[in-house]
C-alpha cells in the first residue's frame, strides 16, 4: 500500500509539471508565488498523509476515507455551509430535493461530532413521534453513532418500510435522555399543506422548499379559494402564510413562491460583499394569484434560508406583515458543482442574498414587524442561530439597523383554551398563540391574544 501510495504521490507531481510547465514563463510574477505556495501547500498535504497513514496505529486505513475528510475539513473552513459531497451523500441530496424518499422524516445535518435535528418532516413518522428540531441524535438501537459522518448515521436510521428503529434523543429542556420509537416508512414530502380557518381565512403551511413547492402553493391558493366559495360564495378574505420551523431549500422555488404574492420589483439579489445595489437581481413578474388579500406570514427562530428569503421579499415589498420571533439568520446561497461520476460534488458558498432594500439578514434574521413574546415560557437561551455557528460569515452590511418591530403580541392571562377552535390547537392540544396574533392582527380582535404597540420613536441627544 505504501508503494501504491508513493506512485500516487509521483504520478500527480508529473502531472501537474506537464500541465504547467510552459505556462509558468509566461505567467505573471504575482501568478507565479500563488503556484509555488499551492505546490509547497500540496507538498505539505502530501508529507503528512504519507506519515499518518505509516505511523497510525491502525494499519488499515483507507486513503479514500482520509482524503475525503481532508477534502470536507478544506470545505468546513470556508464557512458552516460549504462541504464536499461525496458521491453517496450526494445522491442522497438529490432524492431529498425530488420530495420522495425512504427514512423517517428528519433533515438533519453535523454539528461537530454530533447529529442534529434540523426539522422533522410535517406529517412524518419522526414528526409524529415527537421528534423536534434542535434534537441530537446520540444513538440508534442502543449504539453511539458520535462520530459517525453523516452518511453513516443517515444510512442507521434508513431501513424497511414498517421496521422499527429507536433513537436516543438530548433535549436541551429535559434532564434525561429520551428514547423515542418510530416506525419507518416511505417519505413523500409534501411541503404545502392548506386549510380554512372558519370561513374567511386562507391557511398555507410551508415546510420545506422543494421541487413541489412553488407549483404546490398555486394548488394550494386555488383549493382554498374553491372551498370558501362553495361554503359563503366569496373567496377568502385574508390568507397566513405559515414558515415556522422552515430549515430552506431550493433557491430557485423561494423566487416562485415570492413571486406568487408580489407584483412588481426585486424578490432578491445575489453578489458579494461588493454587489448589493440590484445585482444578480430577480424581479417579480405581474400578477398576484390572491389578489391582493391582507396577509400574514408566521416565523420564528426555525425559519432559515430559502423561507427568509421569502419573508424577506414579502415584508419589503409591503405585501404583507411578518409575525414571530427573530428567524435564523442565514444569509447566503450555496451552489452544488458535481465533479462527475462518482465523484461527488462540492457546496460552496458562492454569494450573499440581499432583500429587496439592499439588506443582508446574515446573522441577524428576518425581524417580525409584530414580534410574539411567550410571557409564561421559560426564560434561558432560545437555540442557535446561525451568528452562533462556528466559521459564520461576517454580514457584508455593517452599518445596517433598522427598526421594524412596530408591535408585539402575546397570550391573554384569562385566555380560555377549551372554547377554542380546533383549527388554532396544535397537535398537542396546546393552543398556537402565534397562529392566534396573526387571526387576531387580520380580523382586528384580540380575544385570545393582546397586541400593543410599540414606541420606536428615537429620543432625541442630550
Amino acid at each position: 500500500m505504501k508503494k501504491s501510495l508513493k506512485e500516487i504521490f509521483a504520478a500527480t507531481l508529473l502531472i501537474g509539471t506537464i500541465l504547467s510547465g510552459n505556462a509558468l514563463a509566461e505567467e505573471a510574477p504575482e501568478t507565479t508565488a500563488q503556484t509555488k505556495e499551492l505546490s509547497e501547500q500540496m507538498d505539505l498535504f502530501k508529507e503528512v498523509l504519507r506519515m499518518a497513514q505509516e505511523n497510525h496505529v491502525r494499519k488499515d486505513l483507507s486513503l479514500t476515507k482520509m482524503i475525503e475528510g481532508a477534502l470536507k475539513g478544506m470545505a468546513k473552513s470556508l464557512d458552516p455551509h460549504s462541504d464536499y459531497i461525496n458521491a453517496e451523500e450526494y445522491k442522497n441530496m438529490m432524492t431529498r430535493t425530488s420530495g420522495k424518499f425512504g427514512g423517517l422524516g428528519i433533515q438533519v445535518s453535523m454539528d461537530g461530532d454530533f447529529v442534529k435535528v434540523i426539522s422533522p418532516i410535517d406529517d412524518t413518522p419522526a414528526f409524529k413521534a415527537g421528534v423536534k428540531a434542535g434534537d441530537y441524535v446520540t444513538h440508534i438501537d442502543g449504539k453511539s453513532i458520535i462520530g459517525l459522518t453523516l452518511t453513516e448515521a443517515v444510512k442507521k436510521m434508513r431501513g424497511d418500510r414498517g421496521s422499527k428503529v429507536t433513537l436516543t434523543i438530548v433535549r436541551k429542556d429535559s434532564k434525561d435522555p429520551l428514547e423515542i420509537d418510530i416506525i419507518r416508512d416511505i417519505i413523500r414530502s409534501n411541503p404545502v399543506t392548506s386549510r380554512m380557518i372558519g370561513n374567511e381565512i386562507g391557511y398555507i403551511r410551508l415546510s420545506t422548499f422543494n421541487k413541489t413547492t412553488g407549483p404546490g402553493v398555486e394548488q394550494a391558493v386555488e383549493k382554498l379559494k374553491k372551498a370558501s366559495l362553495e361554503k359563503t360564495g366569496q373567496e377568502p378574505s385574508a390568507y397566513i402564510l405559515d414558515m415556522r420551523n422552515n430549515p430552506g431549500g431550493l433557491l430557485r422555488q423561494s423566487i416562485k413562491v415570492s413571486d406568487h404574492f408580489i407584483k412588481s420589483g426585486v424578490i432578491v439579489s445575489l453578489g458579494d460583499e461588493e454587489e448589493k445595489d440590484n445585482a444578480g437581481a430577480f424581479w417579480a413578474r405581474p400578477g398576484d394569484i390572491v389578489n391582493g388579500k391582507p396577509m400574514v406570514v408566521l416565523i420564528n427562530k426555525g425559519s432559515a434560508s430559502a423561507s427568509e428569503i421569502v419573508a424577506g421579499a414579502l415584508q419589503d415589498s409591503g405585501r404583507a406583515l411578518i409575525l414571530g420571533t427573530q428567524s435564523f439568520g442565514k444569509g447566503s446561497v450555496q451552489t452544488i458543482f458535481p465533479l462527475g461520476r462518482n465523484k461527488g460534488a462540492l457546496k460552496v458558498t458562492t454569494q450573499h442574498y440581499f432583500t429587496q432594500s439592499g439588506d443582508s439578514i446574515q446573522n441577524n434574521g428576518i425581524t417580525p414587524n409584530t414580534r410574539f413574546e411567550d410571557l409564561n415560557a421559560k426564560t434561558g437561551k432560545s437555540g442557535l442561530r446561525e451568528k452562533d455557528l462556528r466559521g459564520t460569515l461576517l454580514n457584508p452590511n455593517l452599518e445596517q439597523d433598522k427598526t421594524r418591530t412596530t408591535a408585539t403580541c402575546s397570550p391573554r392571562p384569562d385566555a380560555d383554551v377549551k372554547n377554542m377552535h380546533e383549527s388554532v390547537l396544535g397537535r398537542d392540544g396546546k393552543a398556537d398563540y402565534p397562529l392566534l396574533c396573526a387571526i387576531a392582527h387580520l380580523r382586528d380582535l384580540n380575544v385570545h391574544t393582546v397586541t400593543k404597540p410599540l414606541n420606536n420613536t428615537p429620543k432625541p441627544s442630550p
